[in-house]
């Protein structure tokens, strides 16, 4: 699950962040997606 525009981080470093929200999303669902809000939030700051 990909959620909002990473480009301002290395490429793997996105692909290593959707794997931990895809990660979080089968332990919970909406947990990955929460993670990735305030992941997003914070690289916005």
């Amino acid at each position: 699950m990909a959620i909002g525009n990473f480009n301002n981080i290395h490429p793997e470093a996105e692909e290593e962040l959707n794997k931990t929200i895809d990660y979080y999303e089968e332990i919970e669902l909406g947990l990955g997606y929460n993670f990735a809000l305030e992941v997003y939030s914070t690289i916005q700051r």
